[in-house]
């Protein structure tokens, strides 16, 4: 259960720019890890709405999105944040 999709600008790399993409659906353990790289990221920060919105989506897109070129365990929700671009986004969240 997986759908490949490919990133207009991409995301950034040792080796370039990453464009090819997975996503899947989230699982249970997968959403439980995301609700805590959520609130490790949230600690201490004052969110609004619209901020807290988008750093737990991109805390679920941790758990739900291979991004080729990219170890998963570097793709966290602060990388996610300063590099992921508008149109990519928008495209993730019709993926998913």
């Amino acid at each position: 259960m997986q759908q490949a999709i490919t990133l207009i600008w991409g995301l950034p790399s040792e080796s370039g720019v990453c464009k090819s993409a997975v996503v899947r659906p989230l699982t249970i353990g997968s959403e439980l890890n995301a609700l805590a790289a959520f609130e490790d990221y949230a600690e201490g920060k004052q969110l609004g709405d619209s901020a807290t919105s988008v750093a737990l989506t991109l805390a679920y897109w941790t758990q739900q999105l291979s991004v080729d070129g990219r170890p998963a365990e570097n793709l966290t929700g602060a990388y996610l944040m300063e590099n992921l671009v508008s149109e990519d986004y928008r495209l993730i969240m019709a993926a998913m």
